[in-house]
């Protein structure tokens, strides 16, 4: 239980009146559809505002008398006549400050066409000899009645006789109920106020009683809350005992205000039994305020039926005014309101901030009574409009402007509140009154709030620093050269530049030479001779194999000349291959990221040299300026609206100049440019308005510049930022992280000089983008009452800094030497070749055509040994070639060239037959012209032999015949 001390201000105990305490002792504002009245005590007037579909005219009318001053005022309806003159009707209860007196006066005021209008004041009634601390005028729903409340007495006036009818002493209904506030139905009124315990009547406490207006009996009452109070405070009025109260006539609810308590209690009326004396009152909850508010509660009004606005008196860090009007559903808890009064929408110019003493709510209007000696009225607005405060004047009566919704928003029903923000992927641009947001492209960056169409693509996000290469696996020159000559891949390109496959196509063609040398040789023409014989003299100058020896080693030199042309070719081009800076792609290997260089990286600390210095490279990455230009995507903000400042420790902050400020093509991003004036510092960019912000794009920006072996590298790098489906935080920070990278070149000559590349390697650490996690706890009407929207970009640099080492892997000495001897090596594998096939091939070759000479007495056993060679020479190719290639392929085709199966590669099925039995023919499968034409050759041949047997039957053995079948063809030609 709370006890509050009696205060020090002992003024209280004589009559005051709070000439600058617009809501003191009672409520002097009323209005309905046709015009609002204010009574202003400390200007002696009158200020009435009437406003219609068509126009609005506001006047001032002077007090009737001087020197009084008004508790409360009502209007007494009266038809809308749309012709003029119009007659408008209020009633006031005021006292006589010189004479204590309490007077009842009702005010006629007719309003002409021409905007003159004309007075009437009448009444007189003296209702109290005495001062009175609380006076309240009611007017029922019905218009019958008016209804006169003081601390103790209620009188009853009649407006159409304008007489009092009743009058009712509360003293003895209850003489320790003193009436603080009241609302009034057709049927009854709620009045609450300070209740003087009985038992402890030192002490009061609030309450509320149930009054039925019928026989002016109350029915029932209850405590409202526990706090106790000094029964002083109970006679004479205290701002900070305030209590307001509000009744729904439908819904038989009330809701009250207790202030002091930070307290909004929630009252059933049980009103609806036939018996008025089952009626009675039931607390239904109490809503206590949030901690860092004071006044929760300082007054409350219904909206409808479901919506009641509640006056905070004080809540901290707010741009507009020290109070707010929050707007809850009356149905669920008032821990989060619907919206907020005033907001980023829907604000107003007040220096000093105001507080909100009271607040009313007149066909669809609200009324603000500040403490500053003014009302604000908010007046109901269509569809698509919302009401604004657009002038610093001050006045009386401030009535605020009715504007289109802001870009971005929109308003579908008509009411007093802000407008709300546009789904994702809808739009308002602002061109026209929106009810409802129109759909946006489907390819469009379209978040909340949006107002126009962005594209990406027009906002990319692109850095110049990428990771440093790595060293290749094969970092040796030789390694890469034999893997490149002797390597063959079967995609397209890789065959075209394979060494190895136009080796073998040169090879395949220098086979047919031989074949055709062969031929030649058979040849009985002289003129075939003698061109096989220039032939053979031309091939044996070119033999670089045999040094002239074997005409068969210049056919091969054309290969070997073939794998030179591609070495001297792999070699030039790789030495431009460093530095990788300024070296193309690769098209001297099928892989087209091989470079002349290995890469080393570390990070290290910017230490000096022995000597004190430093490279030069630092300094001039220390001394480069930087430019940022921040892309605000998706927004409706004016380059007037925008201010950037640099905050310092110590300071209040340092103004940046903005040196560039454009609104893009797409008419919804604005594009802001401003110089850092150093590298590590805290920068805000400061967007004034209620305007949303879909995302933003970060450009950091500097130029570049050469200083001897020292290069500067053009600093330019994006990066895009934003939540799907969101809007940037009203508090938007970011973190760039700046780290120093160094490219050091080592010379591809020893001797040169090392050059050094600087830039920038810029870091994010996306600290806060988005609300939505704050707006899903704490309310959505957070995103209405921001006055700004702030993006801090914190700039910081790591003391290392990252140095890539970039050196070749050849130089250019030793890439001539290693050419060198790998063309050697080329000349001597082909020498091997050659002295393989000599020494081992070719005398088993001889071997066997002699062995088989002896048994068979005929060719065909020559023609099988020379098979025998043309097997074991196949082998021995397939096994080089195939080995060069890949291995494995060396091996599969070893394993499919049997013996049996090089053999029905030259001879059908029969004629193996033949062979296998001893047959006395062997033949081969040629074409038929060349098969007859070689009978016919057989068939002379064996004639002129047999001549030549009988006249050498005495001398040695005759030289072996030369065979002549095609396989003898290869023996041969290597005898010869």
């Amino acid at each position: 239980m709370l006890m509050l001390p009696l205060s020090t201000q002992f003024d209280w105990l004589s009559s005051s009146y709070e000439m600058d305490d617009n809501s003191a002792h009672g409520v002097r504002c009323s209005g309905n559809d046709q015009f609002i009245v204010v009574a202003f005590n400390s200007f002696q007037c009158f200020m009435l505002y009437f406003y219609n579909n068509k126009s609005s005219i506001q006047m001032r009318i002077d007090y009737p008398y001087t020197n009084i001053y008004v508790y409360s005022l009502d209007i007494i309806s009266t038809a809308d006549n749309e012709s003029f003159p119009k007659t408008y009707i209020f009633a006031y209860i005021c006292e006589s400050i010189e004479l204590r007196h309490a007077l009842f006066m009702r005010s006629n005021v007719t309003l002409f066409s021409n905007g003159k209008y004309n007075i009437k004041s009448q009444g007189n009634f003296i209702l109290y000899e005495a001062h009175q601390e609380y006076l309240f005028l009611k007017t029922d729903p019905s218009q019958l009645y008016m209804y006169v409340f003081a601390s103790r007495h209620i009188h009853i006036f009649d407006p159409v006789s304008s007489t009092f009818t009743s009058y009712v002493n509360m003293t003895k209904a209850s003489l320790s109920f003193h009436v603080t506030g009241v609302d009034i139905t057709a049927t009854y009124a709620i009045c609450v106020g300070l209740y003087i315990a009985p038992k402890m009547p030192y002490y009061s406490t609030y309450a509320a009683k149930l009054l039925l207006l019928g026989s002016m009996d109350f029915l029932n009452g209850i405590t409202l809350h526990s706090t106790l109070f000094v029964t002083a405070q109970a006679f004479f009025y205290n701002r900070n005992n305030d209590i307001s109260v509000a009744v729904n006539h439908r819904r038989h609810l009330a809701i009250i205000g207790l202030p002091v308590a930070n307290t909004v209690v929630l009252l059933k009326i049980n009103a609806t039994l036939p018996n008025p004396d089952d009626w009675n009152l039931n607390i239904v909850r109490n809503e206590v305020g949030p901690m860092h508010c004071t006044g929760f509660g300082r007054s409350v009004v219904w909206i409808n039926d479901t919506t009641v606005a509640v006056v905070v008196l004080i809540v901290p860090n707010r741009p507009w005014s020290q109070s707010e009007v929050w707007i809850f559903d009356v149905d669920k808890s008032f821990q989060i309101p619907l919206f907020i009064f005033p907001n980023n929408q829907q604000n107003f110019k007040y220096i000093p901030s105001p507080l909100f003493l009271q607040i009313l709510f007149f066909s669809g209007n609200l009324v603000i009574v500040t403490d500053d000696i003014s009302v604000l009225v908010v007046p109901s607005q269509p569809a698509g409009y919302v009401s604004t405060h657009n002038t610093e004047e001050k006045g009386l009566l401030f009535v605020l402007e009715s504007v289109m919704c802001t870009p971005g928003t929109f308003k579908n029903v008509s009411g007093f509140g802000s407008c709300t923000i546009c789904p994702p992927q809808t739009k308002n641009t602002g061109n026209q009154t929106y009810t409802v947001c129109e759909p946006c492209n489907n390819n469009s960056f379209c978040p909340l709030g949006s107002v126009g169409d962005v594209s990406f693509d027009n906002y990319p996000s692109y850095t110049q620093t990428f990771s440093y290469p790595n060293s290749p696996d094969m970092n040796n020159y030789d390694d890469l050269l034999v893997q490149n000559i002797f390597n063959m891949n079967y995609t397209k390109r890789c065959l075209v530049i394979s060494p190895i496959f136009w080796t073998t196509i040169v090879i395949i063609l220098c086979g047919i030479i031989w074949l055709l040398m062969a031929l030649l040789q058979v040849c009985t023409s002289p003129k075939a001779h003698s061109r096989r014989t220039k032939a053979k003299q031309f091939l044996k100058r070119i033999d670089i194999v045999n040094e002239g020896e074997r005409w068969v080693g210049g056919l091969f030199s054309f290969a070997i000349a073939v794998v030179f042309a591609f070495t001297i070719w792999f070699a030039t081009n790789f030495l431009k291959l460093y530095p990788i800076e300024i070296s193309d792609v690769s098209h001297i290997s099928c892989d087209s990221t091989i470079r002349n260089a290995v890469f080393e990286s570390a990070l290290q600390l910017p230490l000096p040299n022995p000597d004190g210095n430093q490279w030069a490279i630092f300094n001039m990455l220390d001394n480069q300026p930087f430019i940022i230009t921040v892309d605000l995507l998706n927004t409706a903000a004016n380059c007037s609206d925008i201010t950037v400042q640099q905050n310092r420790p110590g300071i209040n902050y340092l103004l940046l100049p903005v040196t560039s400020c454009i609104r893009q093509l797409d008419n919804a991003t604005l594009s802001v440019t401003f110089s850092l004036l150093e590298h590590r510092t805290n920068v805000q960019l400061n967007i004034t308005g209620s305007y949303f912000i879909g995302g933003m794009r970060l450009c950091l920006r500097s130029p570049g510049f050469i200083e001897g072996v020292h290069r500067l590298e053009t600093l330019d790098m994006c990066k895009l930022f934003f939540t799907p489906n969101e809007t940037l935080a009203r508090m938007t920070t970011l973190h760039m992280v700046l780290i120093k990278v160094i490219n050091e070149t080592k010379p591809l000559k020893i001797g040169s000089k090392t050059y050094y590349n600087g830039r920038w390697a810029p870091t994010f650490a996306e600290n806060f983008f988005s609300d939505k996690s704050i707006y899903e706890q704490d309310g959505y009407y957070l995103r209405y009452i921001s006055k700004r929207t702030i993006i801090s970009i914190t700039l910081s640099e790591q003391p290392f800094y990252l140095q890539n080492t970039q050196q070749p892997i050849v130089r250019r000495a030793e890439l001539a030497f290693h050419t060198l001897l790998f063309c050697t090596l080329i000349i001597e594998l082909f020498g091997m070749s050659f002295l393989l096939f000599r020494l081992v091939i070719l005398p088993l070759i001889r071997t066997l055509r002699q062995c088989y000479n002896k048994k068979t007495q005929n060719n065909n056993m020559e023609s099988f040994a020379t098979l025998v060679g043309f097997y074991l020479l196949a082998l021995t190719a397939i096994v080089i070639v195939g080995s060069m290639v890949n291995p494995s392929i060396a091996l599969a085709l070893t394993s499919l060239l049997s013996f049996k199966v090089s053999i029905l590669i030259a001879v059908n099925q029969q004629q193996w037959q033949n062979y296998t039995s001893n047959a006395s023919q062997f033949t081969y499968d040629f074409t038929t012209p060349f098969q007859q034409q070689y009978q016919s050759y057989r068939q002379q041949q064996s004639e002129q032999q047999q001549q030549q047997q009988r006249t050498r039957e005495s001398s040695t053995k005759a030289k072996e015949e030369t065979s002549l079948d095609l396989y003898n063809f290869s023996s041969v030609i290597l005898e010869s």
